[in-house]
């Protein structure tokens, strides 16, 4: 930067004052302030507002610095109308400071070492930095120190989605242009606009609400961070008795902070690609419920909408046994075909051993009102005697006329005038703490964690639990663990995945304690990774060896020590459902026994009691819509001697 006079250096501060449109009214003031002030200034711009200088003397050389920062912008050439948006959070503050304080004045000035430092700039509606992460978030494989590119708001403009999405777009081709060998991996947002008990407060079409719902929430802090925004800046709790709100916003929250309610500053994650997804999304009247309303749980149902003989579609069976030896079973129907705003879930049971079945127990339907819609199912016995019962929720939407592209792995599709274009999902659960009961009881719904669950948990021998909730957008394996015997989750990510739709993991512990996980892919065997600290990272994934087609499987360890694995025995066909049995840890498959060998079979799921292998999967789910069941024993694996499966659910006039 030029070496200036005294008398240049007031110029430049006055040019930027006038020009930066600050408070005419006070011209007075910052006359005199400038006439006092010692200018040129000694320390550079960075080093002095980290000092947190105050009053009409800061402001003074803060201006003047604003010319340094011109010329860096047209050494970089970045548009001069970029730096004057980015250098409007000087009028800002020293508006609404010196409106508090009664004075000229400039308020907190830390904040501008951001932008002096040339990091941070504002596009559009948003303000957007580059920066270092500030902690360790594994849930969303961001840790400390990785770059990220961090976005505030600035006051001003209504934040709308438009205006949201438009400045998104512009930092992405800011950055690539201006910087691009900056790497990063997340937009990321530390904010009380993120604090997800606003939704109590605000309709879920707000602009905040909407503008949160970019962002997937991994972290927490209880702040009461809107008492600058919503009443005067520098408002404290205590201020709040005297203070009038000026919105139907700020008297909620004034009563609801009174009334000693918490609230928080959440840090929220957002990937470049999922930026796009969210501009696809966020049409006009799109809801986003799937993470915070559940689908209706209905007890006993005897709507005729959830009848076994007009079903058109059904699949994804999933079982359960409890301890007093009622069989649950669960699957996938309703609508013409998956996914449909239609579909629902259903759970039935069975006293005699699957002899016969029940009338749907519990029925957890999509719901068109809240465009969310239900699909698979997931049955698990806990070691106390628990039922689980999970689902899966995403968010639908009214098919646009013009269809947005679908992404490799991201099946969109429109169907009867609705559009199913979100693969994030979200992962619920209803408990049963006595499923032996007459009338068995299921606990309020609860949303668990992101992903979408189709495998039982596994427990390993530390008590740790690992849930395949898998992430469908992520192109790495996605799970879920808990501490806590299920209560809570927190959200890992381990290699990147071998070619597949739909990962579908599931995991078994060896007996060394590495934990092996298997997913499905589309390469004509399962892949696998292993992991050697119990499930909190996994190595690099490789192929398995393990025949199967592009479909889903199981394993599991039995009583006996033998592992169980039951799969399509074919490289691309689903058919020859199989079970096998392994002595070595999954090294070998010396004992198989093919259970049916006819074509589009899928979907197996098993539960044991007192030594007898339970199976259940389907076979074609829009033809013959079949649900099958049938009971062995590892000796039948052995000696090739399974039973012929029967059909526990079949739609009347259903083709054989």
């Amino acid at each position: 930067m030029a070496v200036h006079t005294k008398e240049e250096a007031r110029a430049i501060a006055l040019s930027w004052y006038k020009r930066l449109g600050i408070l005419p009214e006070r011209e007075g003031e910052f006359l005199a302030a400038l006439e006092a002030a010692d200018l040129p200034p000694t320390e550079d711009a960075v080093t002095f507002v980290s000092k947190n200088p105050e009053g009409a003397d800061a402001l003074v050389k803060i201006l003047y610095y604003c010319d340094g920062l011109a010329e860096r912008y047209r050494e970089a050439k970045i548009s001069e109308e970029i730096l004057l948006a980015t250098l409007e959070d000087i009028r800002i503050y020293a508006k609404e400071w010196s409106e508090v304080k009664g004075y000229l004045t400039t308020g907190t000035t830390t904040w501008l070492k951001r932008h002096f430092g040339f990091d941070l700039f504002r596009l559009g509606r948003l303000q957007f930095g580059m920066t270092k992460c500030w902690g360790d978030f594994p849930e969303a494989g961001l840790m400390k120190g990785d770059p990220i590119v961090d976005v505030h708001i600035p006051r001003g403009d209504k934040m709308t989605p438009e205006a949201c999405r438009a400045a998104f777009r512009e930092a992405r081709a800011f950055l690539a242009e201006y910087f691009p060998d900056y790497e990063y991996k997340y937009f990321t947002c530390y904010s009380w606009l993120l604090d997800a008990s606003l939704s109590e407060f605000l309709p879920e079409e707000s602009n905040i609400i909407r503008f949160g719902n970019m962002f997937r929430r991994v972290h927490s802090t209880e702040a009461l961070g809107m008492l600058d925004y919503l009443y005067p800046i520098g408002t404290k709790k205590e201020d709040l008795p005297s203070i009038t709100p000026r919105t139907r916003l700020a008297s909620d929250i004034k009563n609801a902070i009174l009334a000693d309610r918490k609230f928080y500053a959440s840090f929220g994650v957002i990937s470049p690609e999922a930026v796009d997804a969210y501009e696809v999304k966020n049409m006009e009247n799109r809801v986003y419920n799937a993470q915070r309303v559940a689908c209706p749980l209905l007890y006993r149902p005897t709507d005729p909408a959830y009848r076994e003989d007009i079903r058109k579609f059904q699949g994804c069976p999933t079982i359960a046994v409890t301890r007093g030896g009622r069989i649950y079973l669960g699957w996938y129907s309703g609508g013409i075909r998956e996914p449909h705003i239609e579909n629902y879930n259903l759970v039935i049971y069975s006293d005699d051993g699957g002899a016969s079945w029940s009338e749907p127990l519990l029925v957890i339907p999509s719901s068109r009102e809240l465009w969310i819609h239900a699909l698979d199912i997931q049955l698990f016995t806990d070691p106390d005697g628990r039922l689980h019962v999970y689902w899966v929720q995403n968010n639908a939407c009214p098919a646009p006329d013009v269809m947005p592209e679908a992404k490799p792995g991201q099946p969109l599709v429109a169907v009867d005038g609705v559009m199913f274009d979100d693969f994030t999902h979200a992962m619920w659960e209803t408990v049963c703490e006595d499923p032996d009961a007459a009338e068995p009881q299921f606990s309020t719904a609860r949303f668990l964690d992101i992903g979408f669950l189709r495998c039982k948990p596994l427990i390993t021998s530390s008590g740790r639990w690992i849930a395949c909730n898998y992430d469908q957008v992520d192109p790495r394996y996605g799970y879920s663990i808990s501490e806590d015997g299920g209560k809570t989750f927190c959200r890992r990510y381990g290699p990147k995945k071998i070619a597949t739709p739909f990962d579908e993991t599931m995991c078994y512990e060896r007996r060394d304690g590495s934990i092996r996980m298997l997913a499905r892919s589309t390469i004509g065997e399962l892949a696998e990774c292993t992991s050697y600290d119990g499930g909190l990272t996994f190595g690099e994934a490789t192929a398995s060896g393990i025949d199967s087609p592009n479909s889903r499987f199981y394993i599991a360890r039995l009583a006996s020590g033998r592992l169980l694995l039951v799969k399509n025995d074919d490289r691309a066909v689903r058919k020859n459902m199989t079970a096998c049995l392994s002595e070595d840890d999954g090294v070998t498959w010396p004992y198989k026994a093919l259970i049916d060998p006819r074509p589009d079979l899928s979907y197996p799921d098993v539960d044991v009691l007192d030594g007898k292998i339970l199976l259940t999967y389907d076979r074609e789910r829009t033809k013959a819509k079949e649900i099958l069941f049938v009971s062995f024993t590892e000796e039948d694996i052995i000696n090739n001697t399974i039973p012929a499966p029967h059909i526990v659910s079949k739609p009347m006039g259903a083709p054989q």
